[in-house]
């Protein structure tokens, strides 16, 4: 009687193991299916890591296990079809713009043509006729105060007061925007202009006081960067040193928006470029392609040592002339034939970008 009972025990405690063990492996191998295979059953649409169950159809018990849908990068500026008139003089029409984060976009475009204008729409310092901006992903007139602290503004001399010395405009910017002085050293050594924090702002060269309108905007660490002409008028060196401070916040994350008529400044220094003219964009991309897609000569230009010229047709037969020039001995310099930016606002505008006295209203 003992022993009966004793074996149905141990009967029953072997087959209990043997459902826990089949339950552990059926959960293994659930697991193994869902990480790593694509059909599984269940239609409901459950996200595993980077894989979600998707249903075949409606009426289905069976779901797909597909890649999750990857979230598309928010772009940091967006604008549809901004329009805006003073009088009866139209100065932006029908603008469309995306910028995506990080990137140095540039706005180019000779004085006058309506580049301030499209900043201060974007910035919610001016309102358009029509049309509508989105910066953060929300629109720009329900921007909150937080919001704009995260966005730097850099334009003509606003902000900066000529008989306080350097640091003090600082301090003035750091009060309005909360932010602690022991800030002020790291702009001003970011913008080299540690040695002269006691100097008058008016003492400073063109050079020293666009690096503290930077040094500026740089307190606040901004997520997005406005820029307007921010090298017109300074040296060559001045030119890349500027140049310096703004990729070095491009490669820290922060979305820089720069207008300019220097084309060769955007060609060096922008990711992507918008050619405006009287009021509208009349072309868009990177500075390289733009130029390749406009290379209608498709030419090699030769520089002979004795100084003659010569062209080529950018093809197979013409790289025999070239080879036999190279090895003569003859050749001092080769180059091809893609036009510059300036040339292609040229061809598209008719106009060149000499510096036109710029139309400003009140």
């Amino acid at each position: 009687m003992n022993e009966s009972i004793i074996s149905s025990v141990l009967k029953i405690k072997l087959c209990c193991e043997s459902v826990f063990v089949s339950i552990r492996n059926i959960c293994i191998i659930v697991h193994i299916i869902v990480c790593h295979f694509p059909v599984v059953f269940g239609n409901s649409c459950r996200a595993y890591g980077n894989l979600r169950l998707e249903p075949l159809n409606e009426l289905s018990d069976f779901a797909i296990l597909v890649p999750a849908k990857s979230e598309r990068r928010q772009d940091m500026i967006t604008a549809k079809g901004i329009c805006k008139s003073f009088r009866d003089k139209q100065v932006l029409s029908g603008i469309d713009l995306d910028i995506k984060p990080g990137m140095i976009f540039g706005l180019l475009g000779p004085s006058g043509a309506g580049k301030t204008t499209l900043i201060k729409i974007i910035t919610g310092q001016l309102g358009s006729d029509s049309g509508e901006v989105s910066v953060f992903g929300k629109n720009v007139k329900e921007l909150s105060g937080e919001d704009r602290k995260q966005i730097g503004i850099m334009m003509d001399d606003h902000g900066v007061y000529d008989r306080l010395s350097v640091a003090d405009n600082l301090k003035i910017f750091c009060d309005i925007y909360g932010i602690s002085y022991s800030e002020i050293g790291k702009a001003l050594s970011e913008t080299g202009l540690a040695d002269s924090a006691k100097k008058p702002a008016m003492k400073l060269s063109k050079g020293m006081h666009a690096r503290l309108k930077l040094a500026r905007v740089f307190l606040i660490e901004p997520k997005i960067l406005f820029l307007d002409e921010p090298t017109s008028g300074l040296d060559p060196m001045t030119m890349k040193y500027i140049h310096k401070l703004i990729t070095a916040r491009r490669d820290a994350g922060c979305t820089v928006f720069l207008t300019t008529h220097n084309m060769e400044e955007a060609t060096v220094l922008c990711d992507e470029v918008a050619l405006l003219n009287e009021g509208k964009i009349v072309e868009r991309g990177q500075p390289s392609e733009i130029c390749r897609r406009y290379n209608h000569q498709k030419k090699i230009n030769i520089h002979l040592k004795a100084g003659g010229d010569i062209s080529f047709a950018h093809d197979a037969e013409s790289a025999g002339e070239i080879k036999k020039l190279m090895e003569q001995g003859i050749l001092e310099t080769i180059h091809s034939s893609e036009p510059t930016l300036e040339t292609v606002f040229i061809e598209l505008t008719g106009r060149k970008l000499e510096a036109e006295e710029e139309i400003r209203y009140a």
